[in-house]
């Protein structure tokens, strides 16, 4: 980003980046990123398997879902996968989840 608040067009950007982000657990530090890592083409079988693991109400917020996107932004905004409780994060640098519960503890 130029100091105007521009963004620098010589500049190389990458597409679905995980900067940010902890592949293992599906966790980022921002929700932009959260849902350009979970857009990434080898995630989509890993959002298929979630899923078939998910069931009542929160089943019926992902199938409302009509495409990735959609599912990204719903599983970032809304996961639970980050928190002990109501207002106590697992991870204050990894806020926003796609994946389901996390297989390790947070590293960060």
């Amino acid at each position: 980003l130029m100091l105007n608040g521009c963004c620098e067009v010589s500049a190389q950007n990458s597409r679905f980046t995980c900067e940010g982000c902890d592949l293992q657990s599906g966790c980022c530090s921002f929700y932009e990123h959260c849902v350009a890592c979970c857009m990434r083409p080898d995630q989509k079988q890993i959002l298929l398997e979630m899923i078939e693991t998910t069931s009542g109400h929160r089943l019926r917020q992902i199938l409302s879902a009509t495409d990735q996107f959609e599912l990204c932004t719903l599983k970032c905004r809304t996961s639970s996968n980050s928190v002990h409780s109501e207002n106590k994060y697992k991870s204050e640098a990894l806020k926003y989840c796609y994946k389901q519960e996390p297989s390790h503890p947070f590293s960060r």
